[in-house]
């Protein structure tokens, strides 16, 4: 009877232990993304890290970037880019500064021209 105790208890402290770590993980990225309106649910942050190997944080940053300049740029879409081996941040404010401009671009655009950009002096930013 002891020894089962004994179990339930260590079992619960390494469950609260792994809610800690994924919250501290995940729980302010999320938080950051929720504020700001541009919502990812945390399980689709723990798919970025874990499965796809992705910086969620930085993916983050890029859509609420997006999300507060007007532009309908998903989570999916920068994930890609950046699979892709392509800058997400600078390929969404290159997009932004080329709205201000009254430039038409899309997402698909902005990202062949960061990915042609790639190894040169001139940045997506430059170019747009």
């Amino acid at each position: 009877m002891d020894i089962i105790k004994i179990g339930v208890v260590i079992f619960v402290v390494i469950l609260l232990l792994f809610v800690i770590g994924f919250l501290y993980s995940f729980g302010r990225i999320w938080i950051k993304a929720w504020a700001s309106g541009a919502y990812v649910s945390l399980f689709n942050l723990l798919a970025m890290k874990v499965l796809r190997g992705l910086p969620a944080s930085a993916i983050v940053d890029a859509r609420i970037m997006a999300v507060k300049a007007g532009l309908d740029i998903t989570t999916d879409d920068l994930e890609t880019h950046h699979m892709a081996g392509g800058n997400i941040i600078l390929t969404v404010q290159s997009l932004i500064n080329a709205q201000k401009a009254s430039i038409s671009l899309d997402w698909k655009q902005t990202c062949i021209i960061d990915l042609a950009t790639k190894g040169t002096e001139k940045s997506v930013v430059e170019a747009v």
